[in-house]
């Protein structure tokens, strides 16, 4: 069972979705405007939140960022009547989870919902384990500075980088284990304790900053930051630690734990990026559905004026190819309108596109398999 909100000033919307949703076992309940939904958030603890992108007073959109500046692992749905590219594209960039347009299916919204709860359940479960071994972390580095032989081994093997640095984030390794060194593309101990954590970070005022949250609170837990390898490589790191002071209060170095993030980073991005490509895809779909009329009606008067002219007409050949760009027209919609599944090629300024034409021979490559199997 997962705590879901759904945000909408249609009671219509909300009771249908609330009836919907519950036929899963959720624990549903409704806002007609942001205030109220802010309000719900103060009192539980929400996995899902559906809202309508226009809300009364403000937008879906603003009620996403305070919400986002509560949570972050909260799954987000938007929900519109009247889809465009630009609010799929914010919405998406916003990291929300998916984006549907009205009328919402049953089936369709309950399937989301359940993906979106999943995940939400996963980000909880790992946060709590990371959350752990942090803990078990800041205990074993007290216990190091007892015993630092007992736990070795353990540092020596563990697939996580661990690290010691002087003064804070700023100083130079004073010890390492072999993760943190094959991280980093080092030779061996010896070349990573010749230099500084600074001199492997990507931006400098970015490690500053750190740093002195770091000198300021005692720690730091889970801080993404660019970095880099000998060789120059760029990677992305999540840094947790803790400073260690003596008895006057005087830093004496800075105790870390560093992974190499950038896959995890990679995967989410392209998550995103299939995400909005996809809606873009459903949009265009619904936009050529509508197109389809109007050409038909466009067509078929071009082609009464075509009837009522002979071929050494000095307009015969313009209304033959605005007759010919017509259907072109219309080939180009009825491909959109039954792709469900695209591919992607490479465009200008580094951006991906949906290739209609090899999209389409993959939709009828599937079907085609579909036809054979039964």
């Amino acid at each position: 069972m997962a705590y879901i909100l759904i945000v909408d000033d249609e009671k219509s919307a909300r009771v249908t979705l609330k009836a919907f949703l519950e036929e899963d076992f959720h624990a549903v309940y409704t806002a007609e405007n942001a205030a109220e939904a802010l309000r719900l958030m103060d009192e539980y603890d929400f996995d899902v939140i559906l809202s309508d992108i226009v809300l009364p007073h403000t937008n879906g959109m603003k009620l996403l960022k305070e919400i986002r500046e509560r949570s972050s692992d909260i799954q987000i749905i938007m929900i519109t009547g009247e889809p465009t590219v630009e609010t799929a594209t914010e919405a998406m960039r916003s990291g929300v989870f998916d984006y549907l347009a009205k009328p919402v299916a049953r089936e369709s919204v309950k399937k989301i919902v359940a993906k979106a709860a999943q995940i939400k359940a996963l980000k909880d479960e790992n946060r709590g384990y990371r959350e752990h071994l942090e803990d078990i972390l800041a205990e074993r580095t007290k216990a190091l500075l007892e015993s630092e032989e007992k736990y070795r081994s353990l540092i020596e093997n563990i697939n996580v980088g661990i690290f010691r640095s002087s003064t804070g984030l700023k100083g130079k390794f004073i010890e390492a284990n072999p993760a943190t060194i094959k991280m980093f593309g080092c030779k061996n101990k010896e070349e990573l304790l010749s230099i500084k954590f600074a001199d492997i970070c990507e931006n400098q005022l970015a490690i500053s900053n750190l740093n002195n949250k770091a000198l300021r609170d005692r720690f730091i837990r889970s801080e993404e930051i660019q970095l880099k390898r000998r060789d120059g490589t760029p990677f992305t790191g999540s840094l947790s630690g803790v400073i260690v002071a003596d008895e006057s209060g005087e830093v004496k170095y800075f105790d870390g734990i560093i992974e190499d993030v950038t896959e995890r980073k990679q995967i989410e991005e392209d998550r995103i990026e299939r995400q909005k490509l996809q809606a873009i895809l459903e949009i265009a779909g619904t936009t050529c559905h509508e197109l389809n009329q109007p050409f038909q009606v466009i067509s078929g008067y071009v082609e009464h004026i075509l009837m009522h002219l002979s071929d050494d007409d000095p307009l015969w050949n313009p209304v033959r190819t605005i007759m010919e760009q017509v259907n072109i027209m219309a080939k180009i919609t009825g491909k959109l309108n039954s792709i469900t599944r695209y591919e992607t090629r490479d465009y200008v300024g580094g951006i991906k596109i949906i290739d209609i034409n090899q999209s389409e021979k993959k939709e009828q490559s599937k079907k085609n398999e579909e036809k054979q199997i039964s």
